[in-house]
């Protein structure tokens, strides 16, 4: 039996087309094709979610007691979601990233600017559109709430072993995906009556944002400013 390699299961992943992802894609117009499957950080969260959605691990109302399915949220757990299994998703950190070589994550810049990749025609509007991107460094924090101890400790192996199954088709949308580890358990008793443990696992997630500046767009703003009379004087 052969080996494939990244490169192999990479190309084979770019075929695979995941329910719901299609939406998150900029765009598949050829004068911006530049976009290629690069998401932010936000459509990131929408295309896990369709992952985990269409591949059944997500806890609907009416479904039985499952222990390999949960209830997904980026708002922290409350009474409503009591005796559930929870995982919460988080943007914990997220500042500009540092190119530089040897760079340190989370190090940051002080270069607030997109980086100019092209321009093509405006089919539209006339004139032409600017293509830009931003990259960005994002701290991912997943909770996996539980009212048992051994519970959230199986919650949070599961999640684990969904990020590594899935990692291909999620590194499709972002060009830096890693596995940090898990932290501290978190304690909390201010969900209705019962504890909830909380195991959190962190993810560090490069996000490669491009966006379109309309050369129509440049052309009506229009900067006003106030001057104070007394400045005259």
């Amino acid at each position: 039996m052969s080996i494939l390699t990244d490169q192999e299961i990479t190309r084979i992943i770019k075929g695979i087309q995941v329910e719901g992802v299609r939406s998150a894609r900029r765009t598949a117009d050829p004068e911006t094709d530049f976009m290629l499957d690069f998401i932010d950080i936000d459509k990131f969260l929408e295309v896990l979610y369709s992952l985990l959605d269409s591949n059944n691990y997500i806890k609907k109302e009416d479904d039985e007691n499952n222990p390999d399915k949960f209830v997904f949220t980026q708002e922290y757990p409350d009474i409503l979601v009591n005796e559930k299994q929870v995982i919460s998703a988080e943007i914990e950190r997220r500042t500009l990233a540092n190119l530089s070589a040897n760079a340190e994550p989370f190090s940051g810049t002080s270069v607030y600017r997109p980086i100019y990749l092209g321009q093509a025609k405006d089919p539209i509007d006339g004139g032409i559109n600017l293509n830009l991107q931003t990259m960005y460094d994002n701290g991912l924090r997943f909770t996996c709430w539980a009212s048992k101890m051994m519970t959230a400790r199986r919650l949070a192996s599961l999640f684990e072993s969904i990020m590594q199954k899935y990692y291909y088709v999620l590194r499709k949308y972002v060009p830096v995906f890693i596995y940090i580890g898990r932290g501290n358990t978190t304690i909390t008793d201010k969900y209705g009556d019962s504890r909830y443990f909380g195991i959190p696992l962190n993810f560090f997630v490069r996000t490669n944002e491009r966006f379109i500046l309309k050369e129509s767009e440049l052309r009506t703003i229009k900067i006003e400013t106030n001057v104070d009379s007394t400045l005259e004087q």
